[in-house]
């Protein structure tokens, strides 16, 4: 994947708190979908994830959803192990959001505690998608 300018942004802006995304207060199960994003101003591709774990949670593991609330269709299931409190994966392939899209998060770990993570996502626009 190729792109030109501005490339590859995160959302939302790092001057801000991430997406709030809570875990389960039950070991190893996923919290509720919380809405990132209520619909997307333009098809993107999502490249890539940063995570701050506030230092809560060893084993995390995300899932990105898309569609209409309690309905969302899982796009990606991303185990995550952490061993500082921010961190940044890059996927190993895009995941394609269309125009017009809801995104949603949500979150499990291996705490018997719900825990309150912060989720940025980094994203490239297809419009600044060119050819290789």
């Amino acid at each position: 994947m190729k792109t030109q300018a501005p490339g590859i942004y995160v959302l939302p802006d790092l001057t801000s708190d991430g997406y709030d995304v809570d875990s389960s207060a039950s070991a190893d199960t996923y919290g509720s979908w919380q809405q990132a994003i209520a619909s997307t101003s333009e098809a993107f591709y999502i490249v890539g994830i940063m995570v701050d774990t506030q230092g809560l949670a060893l084993y995390t593991q995300l899932q990105i959803g898309v569609g209409a609330s309690a309905s969302e269709a899982v796009q990606a299931t991303m185990p995550l192990i952490v061993v500082a409190e921010r961190r940044h994966w890059s996927l190993p392939f895009p995941i394609p959001i269309a125009s017009g899209a809801r995104v949603a998060l949500k979150a499990a770990d291996e705490d018997a505690a719900a825990r309150d993570y912060d989720v940025w996502l980094m994203v490239s626009a297809q419009s600044d998608l060119v050819s290789i």
